[in-house]
């Protein structure tokens, strides 16, 4: 349990790099016509230091901009126009940590209320601190554990 918990924290440390990358948006006519235009190179350039034609490059842009490019073409791409391809993701609830308290709350509050419905249909029910009491223990056990029921 305390090696996946460092490999989270760990991972946690890497993707924050990219955090503040979140509110970046790729240019409408995408990040490889984008580059090659701001270079001032041609497409028949570009298809040059790609080993292909000006129409093979234009259909790298095309299928950039679709979403139809694949990371390996990308990677090409950034080689022969002298970049690196850069690729991650960023949490949008902005780590992976706050992720799984979140999931943790939403799955304990589902099986306390769940519970608690039976209960009160048997005339058993609890009162509102029992129930926030409740669904705080079981949060706190699912990311104790790290348990993959959040997930379900």
């Amino acid at each position: 349990m305390r090696n996946k918990k460092l490999i989270l924290q760990q991972l946690d440390q890497k993707l924050s790099l990219f955090v503040p990358l979140i509110s970046l948006s790729k240019p409408s006519i995408g990040w490889i016509k984008s580059i090659r235009m701001a270079l001032n190179m041609t497409l028949e350039q570009m298809g040059h230091r790609l080993s292909m034609t000006k129409q093979g490059a234009r259909a790298i842009e095309i299928r950039e901009m679709d979403g139809s490019l694949t990371l390996k073409h990308l990677e090409e791409v950034g080689k022969a126009l002298n970049l690196k391809l850069v690729y991650g993701f960023v949490p949008l609830d902005g780590s992976l940590e706050n992720m799984i308290e979140k999931k943790s709350k939403e799955k304990a509050t589902y099986i306390v209320n769940k519970t608690h419905l039976n209960m009160v249909m048997e005339d058993q029910g609890n009162n509102e601190e029992y129930l926030k009491d409740s669904v705080e223990e079981l949060s706190d056990e699912f990311k104790r554990n790290l348990n993959h029921i959040i997930w379900d």
